[in-house]
């Protein structure tokens, strides 16, 4: 993170994997935000049946940001 830090002059987010409030937690430690972008697919992939699709994608990146 520090040599992309050093070339970059705009925030810096981490992706890939990230899944759990833990690792959220962890990669803010060094980096400006998280993607979470599997996670959230997760819960589309769920589909939309119960038409609170927008409700639980907001509840599961809640959950990961503690």
């Amino acid at each position: 993170m520090q040599r992309v830090r050093e070339h970059a002059a705009v925030p810096v987010a981490v992706g890939f994997g990230i899944s759990t409030a833990e690792q959220v937690a962890d990669v803010l430690t060094m980096a400006d935000g998280a993607v979470v972008g599997s996670e959230v697919m997760k819960v589309v992939g769920e589909g939309n049946a119960d038409g609170q699709l927008p409700a639980r994608v907001e509840d599961a990146v809640a959950r990961l940001h503690g």
